[in-house]
């Protein structure tokens, strides 16, 4: 009687740890110890009951067949599955709520008191701003009324005192007469046609009395223009002073008459 037993060290699985081996052990150990004792019991049985016989011829085989037989590889209990202790969550320390502000409704009433009398402060202040300035505009309107005034009051006197120097200087021409003067000649021609009329003639008296820049204001004939200029240029009169000292006298006129008379 032969019995084989056959390991396949590669089907034998490896245990890193102690739990492994026992296993192992368990599963392995026992049933191979106890296979060694049948196969010992049986080898000591055979050497007792041996003798020599007479050795039988036998038949050589063809060929020797090996059957190699492989124990089945036993069920391995599934790992147990590693447990990670759960994590540690720090506690959480709740903040007590912050106290309520005591609300002082004095000092809130004195505060707003004061808000108000500052406010009405500034609204008389404003009021007084307001009165100054329409004081002010009232009494510059006033000053510029008044100023007006003046000078209209100052044209008004200005206008008069003009007014008395034309009439002055208009009486004083009408009444500044020549101190030499000669007739006209009387144009032959208008005595020819017998006609008649008059010639006005303006010009200034210099300071010495003499006439200078004659014009014609007005000639009833042009016949009468020349003899008249030269009449005028002739003219003497007397130098016309004020405040002691001799001044032009301008704008004096002197109309001259031509007639023709009867004989």
């Amino acid at each position: 009687m032969t019995m084989s037993m056959a390991l396949n060290p590669e089907t034998l699985p490896l245990k890193p740890n102690q739990d492994q081996a026992t296993s192992l052990w368990r599963h392995w150990g026992w049933p191979a110890c106890a296979a060694l004792l049948v196969h010992g019991l049986a080898l000591g049985t055979l050497m007792l009951n041996w003798a020599p016989v007479a050795p039988v011829p036998t038949l050589v085989p063809n060929s020797v067949s090996l059957t190699l037989m492989s124990a089945p590889m036993p069920m391995l209990p599934m790992p147990e599955p590693i447990i990670e202790p759960p994590p540690v969550t720090e506690p959480v320390i709740e903040t007590p709520p912050a106290p309520e502000p005591v609300i002082d409704q004095a000092t809130i009433a004195r505060e707003r008191r004061a808000r108000e009398q500052e406010h009405e402060r500034a609204q008389e202040r404003e009021r007084q701003q307001m009165l100054e300035r329409q004081q002010a505009e009232r009494e510059q309107q006033r000053q510029q009324e008044l100023q007006r005034q003046q000078e209209l009051a100052l044209q008004a006197e200005q206008a008069r005192m003009a007014a008395e120097q034309q009439a002055l200087a208009r009486q004083q021409v009408s009444q500044y007469q020549p101190i030499s003067k000669i007739a006209p000649d009387y144009p032959r021609r208008a005595l020819d046609r017998a006609i008649e009329g008059d010639c006005t003639v303006q010009y200034d008296v210099t300071p010495t009395g003499r006439v200078s820049q004659p014009s014609i204001v007005s000639c009833d004939d042009p016949l009468f223009e020349r003899p008249s200029l030269r009449a005028a240029a002739a003219f003497r009169y007397e130098p016309h002073r004020v405040n002691g000292q001799a001044v032009t006298v301008p704008g004096v006129r002197n109309t001259f008459r031509y007639r023709i008379e009867s004989r």
